[in-house]
């Protein structure tokens, strides 16, 4: 049916009025992958008819202005769903097709463009998110005997250690990113929208019901990515298609 006509937008985290940061072109699939760590710009990947609108470029959110930063063809399989930047901004971490056929972890160099395996095998391997210090990775993967989530630890220059298994028996889950001390994912079950509320971390429960950020008239919004200091939350919106 041709590419979706896809906007990027913002939104001050405690409510208030959006605003678009790069509008909806009829020609161009515009993917939120995250916010850099300036927050100042966000990473999207682009992509259409013309070879020179695929890349995976870096957002001004004040005036929208696209720098490409990746060329999609250094990345294996040429896109990733969900990519992530360490705390010091120097790698993208995401998943890929491997040799054999499954998906592997590799880590992207920003400055070098140099793809550097980090997790290969057999298993099924999904990034969910950076630990906050660095120092290591949070997986999905299907190594165990249930599907589960996992962490992989990460010593000097990425190198990897022993995968160690966090939760088991997670199941059709869509991994969402992380927060300074946990991972998120979702599992669809209806319409889509981006939801922000206030959670009660001690004792459980919302100290404000969520709300989405857009109303409900407008179309389904995906990819809600807090800013780093937690005032916006970027999101993109399906506008046809």
């Amino acid at each position: 049916a041709g590419p979706a006509g896809i906007s990027l937008r913002i939104v001050p985290a405690a409510g208030g009025e959006q605003r678009i940061v790069l509008p909806a072109d009829g020609d161009r699939w515009i993917w939120l992958q995250g916010w850099f760590p300036d927050g100042e710009h966000l990473l999207v990947s682009t992509w259409g008819d013309g070879t020179d609108e695929n890349c995976f470029c870096r957002l001004r959110v004040s005036d929208g202005t696209l720098e490409p930063i990746l060329d999609p063809t250094d990345l294996p399989g040429g896109w990733a769903p969900l990519m992530g930047f360490s705390p010091d901004g120097r790698y993208l971490a995401a998943d890929g097709p491997g040799p054999d056929g499954t998906r592997d972890l590799y880590a992207v160099d920003v400055n070098t463009a140099e793809v550097l395996p980090v997790l290969e095998g057999q298993a099924n391997d999904r990034f969910m998110g950076w630990l906050p210090d660095g120092s290591g990775l949070v997986f999905l993967s299907d190594r165990g005997a249930t599907s589960g989530i996992w962490l992989l630890p990460l010593g000097p220059d990425l190198a990897p250690g022993e995968p160690r298994l966090l939760k088991a028996d997670v199941w059709g889950a869509v991994p969402l990113g992380m927060s300074r001390d946990a991972a998120f994912y979702g599992v669809t079950v209806g319409h889509p929208q981006v939801y922000t509320g206030a959670i009660d971390v001690e004792n459980g429960g919302y100290l404000a019901p969520p709300g989405p950020v857009q109303p409900a008239s407008e179309p389904a919004s995906y990819r809600g990515e807090f800013s780093p200091d937690g005032r916006y939350v970027a999101y993109g919106v399906w506008q046809s298609g």
